[in-house]
């Protein structure tokens, strides 16, 4: 699969089987640290950990064994994941244009990057995460020499504190842009379920 650990917050009246473990946290009434829960198990980081530990399923002792990073929710790093998180609950909502797309794909390598900042991880430790996700982007075009696009990777840099990486990294999601490349697009709908507008963009 393209990813591992998927989390999303789960409409009251819903009821989950175990293929779907849901997590609470019944002392933490306005949901703060359950947003801050589902930006940080949603990262590439923790999912390439999940990666390590699972077969086909995820279960609760799987959710238990991995570290998460010492981030708080009222911390600066903490607020600015949960207000990412509350806002792709809402951009995914909003339906699927190009647009939308793309202001998910930013707040998700925004949250990336803090996460892996969180972790004490650099872009170096990304380029050896992302070989463990060799279908991500695999629907993209590359960049011209290039045998494959790494336009989700490229984005994420592009968040980095480091200016000169995360401008070499932008000048590169430009150009990917440019061959109509998408980040963080699933390769089911770029090929088969996408709105007629991405597709588009794919030429």
């Amino acid at each position: 699969n393209e990813r591992s650990c998927l989390a999303a917050m789960i409409p009251a009246g819903v009821v989950c089987g175990n293929k779907v473990p849901t997590i609470a946290f019944p002392n933490d009434p306005v949901e703060e640290r359950l947003w801050l829960w589902i930006a940080l198990v949603n990262a590439l980081p923790f999912d390439w950990m999940m990666r390590r530990v699972i077969t086909t399923t995820i279960n609760y002792f799987h959710l238990l064994s991995l570290p998460l990073p010492p981030i708080e929710p009222d911390s600066l790093p903490g607020r600015q994941l949960v207000g990412i998180a509350k806002r792709l609950d809402g951009l995914d909502r909003s339906g699927g244009s190009r647009d939308v797309h793309w202001q998910i794909a930013e707040l998700r390598a925004k949250a990336d990057q803090l996460v892996l900042n969180a972790y004490g991880l650099t872009a170096a430790d990304l380029d050896l995460m992302m070989e463990d996700f060799p279908l991500v982007d695999r629907t993209q075009p590359p960049l011209d020499g290039e045998e494959k696009s790494t336009i989700t990777r490229d984005l994420i840099v592009a968040h980095s504190r480091l200016k000169a990486s995360s401008s070499a990294a932008r000048a590169r999601v430009n150009s990917a842009v440019s061959l109509g490349a998408l980040p963080y697009m699933p390769s089911q709908m770029a090929l088969a379920g996408e709105p007629q507008s991405m597709r588009e963009a794919h030429g």
